[in-house]
């Protein structure tokens, strides 16, 4: 994170706790993305490894597919965990040319299903427009899933619902926890 961070502005930060857990990730200098698996999918049943790697595949096919070289990591970290993408973890995507990491995610299970939270570090993608790559990937990952991929938007919420929601993750009791 230090070296990506822009030389010229405070390194005062807010912070927020996504639900999926996962590292410290700064998130000013790159694409983040979701995906939810509801629990009638049969690779929900799956490790939550395999569940990591197959997003990865089809993400690593489609930045290929526009001209990025990338290949998902194969080794495990030698160092020990730090700020997001200064070290790759297993099955994240590094590029072919340097091995310095592009893409991970985060991924949480519950009853309904798996939510994956990941992020794509621009600077990586070359140039690449979001639309072409979500597109791209969006097509890769029908394919690795055999789904029909759907584009739901933002959620419906009553208002209740919604209060109760940013009230948990705006407490300190979520934000902190680690």
């Amino acid at each position: 994170m230090r070296e990506h961070l822009p030389k010229d502005e405070p390194h005062e930060l807010d912070l927020a706790r996504r639900p999926t857990g996962g590292g410290l990730v700064d998130h000013r200098n790159d694409w983040t993305y979701a995906i939810v698996l509801p629990r009638t999918h049969a690779l929900v049943e799956r490790p939550g490894r395999v569940i990591y790697r197959a997003i990865h595949e089809a993400l690593a096919a489609a930045l290929n597919a526009l001209g990025d070289g990338v290949v998902l990591q194969r080794e495990p970290p030698r160092t020990p965990p730090g700020v997001c993408f200064e070290r790759p973890e297993l099955d994240d995507i590094v590029r072919l040319d340097d091995g310095r990491k592009v893409a991970g995610a985060a991924l949480k299970r519950n009853k309904r299903g798996v939510l994956l939270q990941g992020s794509i570090w621009r600077p990586s993608a070359r140039g690449l427009p979001w639309e072409l790559l979500e597109e791209t990937f969006a097509q890769q990952l029908g394919d690795v899933l055999a789904v029909d991929i759907a584009h739901p938007g933002w959620p419906a919420f009553e208002p209740d619902e919604e209060e109760a929601l940013t009230a948990q993750y705006a407490s300190a009791e979520w934000t902190e926890l680690r």
